[in-house]
């Protein structure tokens, strides 16, 4: 802890200097048929400053020096604009926004970690608005991306959601709230009860290795869900969902911003009475009855217009009452801190420094007692610096050190285990021309209990009109995680089952290439993205020799003995055939094979797309009505004989799932959502290739004020 504080406070301690003489602008921001717009967001490219449009499309900004500066001003459905303009000036600044389907200049920073438009972004990101999951009613992130990305599948078990990331598991997929790790994990996944939507701007996806930029884990992809500025003097959201098995998800956000101070509180309720998808004892499927809570409060501090300070954190609980036999109820909490300050150093390099604590727990409840079960608590000091070298070219680079801590007596680990990490990477990107990017970068990481380990990546941009063509070739890595190295676990089912932890374990390596190529035209976006990550040194459970005659205990075990091919193809779209029909969908093909027994890999589909029609009205009351489709190819699955332990595959059947809503307007700053889930009543009792009760009835409200 004392070297985290020292190194915070080293970073956050940079000499500033201020202009003596500063300045206001001040202008009006409209849309296509010269109407104001309020609520517009108005931000001063490298600087901290910001504001949003008042009621009559309005706004000033104090406090800038003389020079020339870049406005970026972005609103949902308009396609963000840059205006460079000079500073002092008399004249007002005149903004004019115009629709767009597909915002190509929308600012995106996970793909190279340093802002830019989506078009000038070498590494091929998808982006998720808010604007667009409101309008189809998915208001948890795990719904959000299997409905919209092909290639994302969640499964859904007692006590945790699973994913499956274009034919990976959540071993290998890397989840950030505005660029900070998640700790604890239950079967290699985050708990995902623990994101919320409500606050957040966008969620941004990077598929393949970018270990470069985020270290381990991030060898199937980087999830960045990135919270959205307060920029209104006051502003309140107030969002709940009531749905069968008295399932509601209630949210709420109250925020403001008096002058140089900015104050954001959020609060999430959801609760469940859960469900059987059968009456069977031993072979039951349950979704238990679950309460959670979550509230975050966000400082964020601009004395000028160089720096910025921001102090975050957020408190959470679950409470999961277990009616499955051998299963105890449970506790989860969390505590996360985030502290950070950013320094302009000028119109074109920042230097942020960000400490991050996070503390998941799990305990088992009797009565009113606790019992710690599993207790793992990640710190992350960062210095980053993203600089302007040249007119063609840019350096992200930083410095990292990271501690992980584990307890975990329900895998017999009693006291706590430590993992230290020492980082440090570097990454380049150089402009050959207007139409052509190359970028490449490097990490070294020392690792306490594995050594010195190094990455590298590189991409290609190139732009010819309406076309943009990517290329991406990178390694990735993933270290072997404290309880997969040292847990003896003994699995709560009716016949003994335990998994042993291998100290031996060594880091996952990986290869990842992609193609793509991208169209933009005014009512259409096309993307195809064509890619191969192979995987050397995999982590799976390995069974010992069986023999129930002699001795009924099933033992697994960890090994790095699997080498693994995941290729595949995707394709996505966004169209809008006429004014008020918006059509968007992908579809997915992934070849996830093991290389050691020849066969896909379990837990994967091959094929898998969706498709959502949103038709929005000229109606007083009547907003819009949507429908969704998913469809799911046939599943691999491994299946164990209880007698002899053999391993055998299975694959489940391919099946659809529809979602139709409809959205009303009852008022200004209330809308409210009708919908039918699952309207076919799809159900698999007996293999479970979908986790969905059937049909589903639910109800929305929205208040924005």
């Amino acid at each position: 802890m004392y070297k985290l504080t020292s190194l915070l406070l080293a970073l956050l301690c940079p000499i500033i200097s201020f202009a003596n003489e500063v300045y206001s602008i001040k202008g009006l921001v409209t849309d296509n048929e010269n109407r104001p717009m309020p609520g517009a967001h108005i931000l001063v490219s490298g600087t901290s400053l910001g504001v949003a449009s008042a009621p009559d499309g309005s706004f000033l900004i104090d406090n800038l020096p003389s020079g020339t500066y870049t406005l970026n001003t972005s609103f949902a459905g308009y396609n963000t604009e840059y205006i460079t303009i000079q500073v002092p000036s008399e004249e007002p600044v005149l903004i004019n926004l115009r629709p767009a389907v597909y915002n190509i200049n929308q600012i995106v920073v996970t793909g190279t970690r340093n802002p830019k438009p989506l078009k000038d972004s070498p590494v091929l990101t998808q982006v998720l608005t808010t604007g667009s999951l409101e309008a189809a009613d998915m208001p948890e992130v795990a719904t959000a991306l299997e409905n919209t990305l092909p290639g994302i599948e969640f499964s859904y078990g007692a006590y945790g959601s699973n994913i499956n990331m274009f034919g990976l598991s959540g071993n290998y997929v890397l989840f950030l709230r505005d660029g900070n790790r998640l700790a604890g994990e239950n079967n290699g996944n985050i708990d995902y009860s623990r994101l919320t939507l409500l606050g957040t701007d966008r969620i941004e996806i990077v598929r393949g290795a970018s270990s470069v930029l985020y270290g381990s884990n991030a060898m199937a992809g980087v999830v960045n869900i990135i919270s959205a500025p307060q920029m209104d003097p006051v502003s309140v959201e107030i969002y709940s969902r009531q749905s069968n098995f008295n399932t509601n998800l209630t949210e709420a956000k109250a925020g403001f911003k008096l002058g140089d101070f900015v104050s954001r509180t959020t609060y999430k309720y959801n609760h469940t009475d859960g469900y059987d998808l059968n009456d069977l004892a031993y072979d039951g499927r349950t979704l238990e009855r679950t309460t959670t809570h979550r509230l975050a409060q966000q400082f964020r501090w601009t004395p000028g217009h160089r720096l910025e300070m921001e102090a975050a954190g957020s408190i959470f609980k679950s409470h999961v009452d277990a009616s499955l036999p051998l299963r105890n109820n449970k506790l989860n909490d969390d505590k996360d801190i985030v502290i950070g300050g950013k320094y302009h150093i000028n119109r074109n390099s920042t230097l942020e420094a960000v400490w991050h604590y996070d503390n998941y727990r799990i305990f088992e409840k009797e009565n009113q007692d606790l019992s710690l079960q599993y207790d793992n608590r990640y710190q992350n000091a960062r210095l980053t610096g993203d600089i302007k070298i040249n007119n063609s070219t840019r350096l992200v680079a930083g410095v990292e050190y990271q501690e992980e801590a584990l307890e975990a007596p329900r895998s017999r680990i009693y006291d706590k285990i430590y993992n230290h990490e020492q980082v440090g990477y570097a990454q380049s990107e150089f402009t050959v021309n207007p139409n052509f990017t190359l970028t490449a970068g490097f990490r070294v990481n020392f690792i306490s209990d594995h050594g010195s380990h190094t990455t590298w990546q590189s991409a290609a941009m190139y732009k010819a009109g309406a076309v943009t063509l990517r290329a991406n070739v990178g390694t990735g890595y993933r270290a072997p995680t404290l309880k997969e190295k040292h847990m003896v676990y003994q699995a709560p089912t009716s016949f003994p089952i335990y998994v042993y932890g291998n100290p031996d374990l060594q880091p996952e390596t990986s290869l990842y290439t992609a193609v793509s190529a991208e169209v933009s035209f005014t009512s259409l976006n096309f993307s195809v993205n064509v890619y191969r990550n192979s995987v050397r040194e995999m982590i799976i459970e390995v069974m010992r020799p069986y023999n129930p005659s002699q001795d009924p205990v099933m033992d697994y075990y960890y090994e790095n003995i699997e080498n693994a091919e995941i290729k595949g193809v995707e394709l996505i779209f966004l169209w809008k055939p006429v004014n008020r029909i918006i059509v968007r969908g992908g579809y997915g093909y992934t070849h996830s094979h093991d290389l050691k027994i020849d066969r896909q890999l379990t837990g994967s589909r091959k094929h898998n797309g969706n498709i959502n029609i949103n038709y929005g009205f000229r109606h007083k009351y009547l907003s819009a009505i949507n429908l969704q489709g998913n469809y799911y190819g046939a599943m691999t699955r491994s299946i164990y004989d209880q007698d002899t332990g053999e391993e055998t595959t299975d694959d489940l059947d391919h099946f659809t799932l529809w979602k139709a809503l409809i959205t009303v307007k009852a008022a200004q700053p209330l809308s409210i959502q009708f919908g039918v889930d699952n309207i076919f009543n799809f159900t698999d009792p007996e293999t479970f290739a979908t986790f969905s009760p059937g049909r589903t009835i639910f109800v929305s409200a929205r208040f924005s004020l």
